[in-house]
């Protein structure tokens, strides 16, 4: 579900929170199939994505982790966090935040304040440091398999400020959650390019930092 520009239709806060509770996985009943052919065209099955969705994966070892999302010194109203589930071929990525600062244009040269930018950055170091430029412990983006800035396995969609909120729930394949557990979740001033090297356009300025840590 994505969260969409500010007036856009969401849902409500408390449906997105109950939306995320825990199901068993033995349960859940994937669709078969649903992604044979695409996985076949795109070579996903060659990166561990399954023929069918659910096939040759055994639940019990999924796991679930989390990232308590805490502003810095640029937008100390920040607060929220992030959610990590292992699903079948992927995970699912849920995320709640409040406290965004004002969306603001670009003008006299200054980029835009949001849509901000979303990545898990390489270290679990949410050390603050400088102020005037806070969280740069966590290192760059986490990009394990070397890919240009567009497509690196820490890059998430941006972050659409409804009124301070955010929510936003997605599916990525590119990793499991037991690698990325101990890493860093980062939400930038800036929006994100997707194509400016290595690290996109989303600014030096990094508002607020959670550090990624396993449920049990």
């Amino acid at each position: 579900m994505w969260n969409g520009p500010a007036g856009g239709t969401t849902a409500p806060t408390g449906y997105m929170r109950k939306s995320f509770n825990k199901i068993p996985f033995s349960l859940i009943k994937w669709p078969k199939g649903i992604y044979s052919e695409g996985a076949k065209t795109m070579g996903c099955q060659e990166r561990g994505f399954p023929a069918a969705a659910g096939d040759g994966e055994d639940y019990r070892e999924h796991q679930e982790a989390e990232a308590v999302l805490i502003g810095g010194p640029l937008a100390p109203r920040i607060n929220g966090m992030v959610r990590f589930k292992d699903v079948p071929g992927g995970v699912e990525v849920f995320v709640h935040v409040e406290g965004l600062p004002p969306y603001q244009p670009a003008r006299e040269g200054r980029p835009p304040v949001g849509p901000h930018g979303f990545h898990i950055h390489e270290k679990g170091d949410c050390t603050v440091g400088d102020p005037a430029n806070p969280f740069t412990a966590a290192g760059p983006h986490w990009n394990p398999d070397h890919q240009p800035h567009g497509n690196h396995a820490g890059d998430f969609p941006v972050l659409f400020s409804n009124c301070g909120l955010a929510t936003m729930t997605f599916f990525t394949n590119r990793f499991k959650v037991a690698e990325i557990v101990g890493r860093s979740v980062i939400i930038h001033e800036n929006p994100d390019d997707y194509r400016t090297q290595p690290n996109g356009a989303a600014g030096r300025r990094r508002l607020a930092c959670g550090v990624i840590k396993r449920k049990e």
